[in-house]
């Protein structure tokens, strides 16, 4: 009997361990580039036209990051909550990729607004915890942006994915002509 609680018990310890949350804060390369020492860092924004969202009108901008003979282009969303803003950086790289994607769950969108479900969510997110989607629940939907700092002011809500893909596009519109204009 013994010899069964104690497997029990270490079989509990064991499922605790494996589905335990990690609460550790991820380092974002946002985070990474502009913590480098032993150089001075450039930052450079480009405001653009702001993104009308359901409940909110939120602030955006092109940053770029230039430390030594490195230079970086970030799409930024700026959340202004209660106690303060809530950024979300994406990587030019990261937005070419979320264009791609908004393209395809805007196909989805469509044909899922059309199903009869209690509730379902589509999203895509990057490696530094930015993300977007949609929900449908019932006859309810909505269009997010989570900028990734797990803060009750990191939800951007719009009524439409055509806002986010529009404040997407204009970004990279935008980092190119930076890049052209700079030389990079």
């Amino acid at each position: 009997m013994k010899r069964v609680a104690s497997l029990l018990i270490i079989s509990l310890f064991c499922l605790v361990g494996i589905f335990a949350q990690d609460t550790e804060k991820k380092t974002t390369s946002y985070d990474l580039f502009i913590s480098q020492s032993g150089k001075i860092i450039r930052f450079l924004d480009y405001k653009l036209p702001p993104l009308k969202g359901s409940y909110s009108i939120y602030n955006n901008r092109v940053r770029v990051l230039t430390a030594g003979e490195t230079t970086t282009y970030y799409y930024q969303i700026v959340n202004t909550g209660k106690y303060g803003d809530t950024t979300g950086s994406i990587t030019e790289n990261d937005l070419i990729e979320m264009i791609k994607a908004i393209e395809a769950l805007l196909t989805t969108y469509a044909i899922d607004k059309k199903s009869t479900f209690d509730y379902m969510e589509n999203k895509f997110l990057t490696e530094d915890n930015v993300g977007f989607g949609y929900y449908i629940s019932g006859k309810d939907s909505a269009w997010y942006v989570n900028l990734g700092r797990g803060s009750s002011d990191s939800s951007c809500f719009f009524s439409n994915g055509e806002t986010i893909k529009n404040g997407f596009t204009t970004a990279l519109d935008k980092i190119k002509e930076r890049k052209s204009i700079e030389g990079n």
